[in-house]
């Protein structure tokens, strides 16, 4: 999946950030590196698998996660 960001320039020069880009937070929390579907999906595997079969069964699945990701999802929940 692809997803096309805007970017917004301010031309003010008191404007102490220059460019800013669209958020989507129904889809993603700023700065973050998954969905939060993705995000969700992973903490399921962990709660239901463990750390280990879940980082097994999400690479059949073609989620990339390590059972180290699994497992710090589970804690912060």
């Amino acid at each position: 999946m692809l997803v096309e960001v805007r970017r917004f320039f301010c031309p003010k020069k008191t404007c102490q950030r220059k460019i800013f880009a669209e958020r989507f937070p129904f889809l993603a929390l700023p700065h973050a590196q998954r969905t939060i579907r993705l995000q969700q999906t992973l903490q399921m595997l962990g709660f239901a698998l463990g750390g280990q079969a879940g980082a097994r069964v999400s690479k059949q699945l073609h989620l990339k996660a390590s059972r180290d990701t699994i497992l710090r999802l589970v804690r912060q929940t």
